[in-house]
């Protein structure tokens, strides 16, 4: 009989034993560091997001490597996970991430950089958003207009100006290493950016400025008269009005002679001193791959492009589509 007693005390025993270590194996677990990851990893997390979402997230990134006991976790410890832009440590353990995403701090900024932009307009973006200072990065980055990759970014704030530059042009370095990209592909691939409405556009732009530049023709592109007169309005402003300054500005007939610039090329023959802006992929790839044609000239409107391959078509396409008191290419 007294055996009999012992049965359930045995199995309360067992059970006991059973709970307490798989406590410790969760408890383990969640306080583990990740050795699954080598680098820092980027999520973003959506406003409503479900815990399954986001779980679901990190899990493909790599971040956490058990989604049972990550949703485990969350629930026992009560937690909020808050929407935002989170960098990772490559050995995060579990209660790591949990905590840094109930604290809802965003320890990253995204910034998107279109093509087109040039270095001015990309310190700018960068000291609104906090990562760096302006003039900082200017003085870092002055000499590789053309090779700061338009592209999605994470920073962290206040972020070290040298760091940030690497981030750029590395990425314009992985993009283009099968590419051979020239200077001149380059500084032709900044004005093709600033031309183009369309992909489909660039290797055609691209083929008639190679037209003009084989037959000793000035390009006469808008954007190198437009980036010569940013230079010079911007050149006596202060640091606070260079921080606002808009870029771009719209050109006249009477610009095309008014800036004397070695990127005017309405002034300059050949390609411009460097590259005007930073282009995409896609027209680096039209500058060294250009569409071969008998075009010479070109106009646009709403999106089309109308090429011409002699000056009397070309102001025929003038009058026509956009008024002949319109400037001409």
């Amino acid at each position: 009989m007294k055996k009999l007693y012992l049965i359930p005390l045995i199995i309360f025993s067992v059970l006991v034993i059973f709970i307490i270590a798989l406590s410790l194996l969760f408890n383990w677990k969640v306080k583990s560091p990740n050795t699954n990851l080598n680098d820092y990893k980027v999520v973003e997390i959506q406003q409503g997001e479900t815990t399954d979402q986001i779980t679901n997230k990190l899990m493909d990134k790599g971040i956490i490597l058990d989604r049972t006991v990550f949703k485990l976790a969350v629930r026992l410890t009560k937690k909020n996970l808050k929407a935002g832009y989170y960098q990772f440590s490559p050995k995060a353990s579990i209660k790591q991430v949990i905590d840094q995403l109930a604290l809802g701090e965003s320890s990253v900024v995204k910034v998107t950089i279109p093509e087109g932009w040039r270095l001015e307009q990309i310190a700018q973006e960068l000291n609104e958003k906090g990562i760096l200072n302006y003039q900082d990065f200017l003085n870092i980055a002055r000499d590789n207009e053309g090779k700061l990759f338009p592209d999605t970014y994470f920073f962290t704030a206040k972020m070290n100006p040298q760091k940030v530059f690497l981030k750029f042009t590395e990425n314009y370095a992985k993009h283009t290493e099968n590419l051979n990209v020239t200077n001149s592909d380059l500084i032709l691939a900044s004005i093709v950016e600033r031309e183009a409405v369309s992909d489909q556009d660039r290797p055609l732009i691209a083929g008639i400025y190679k037209n003009r530049l084989d037959r000793g023709m000035k390009l006469d592109a808008d954007p190198t008269t437009q980036y010569a007169k940013d230079n010079e309005l911007s050149n006596n402003l202060s640091l606070d009005q260079l921080l606002v300054f808009d870029y771009w500005q719209k050109i006249t007939i009477a610009d095309y002679l008014k800036y004397d610039s070695p990127y005017n090329t309405y002034l300059v023959s050949g390609l411009p001193k460097g590259p005007i802006c930073n282009p995409g992929i896609k027209s680096i790839e039209a500058a060294i791959h250009p569409q071969s044609s008998e075009y010479l000239y070109f106009l646009h409107k709403n999106g089309k492009i109308y090429p011409s391959k002699t000056i009397e078509e070309h102001d025929l396409n003038r009058e026509r589509v956009l008024g002949a008191s319109l400037q001409k290419k």
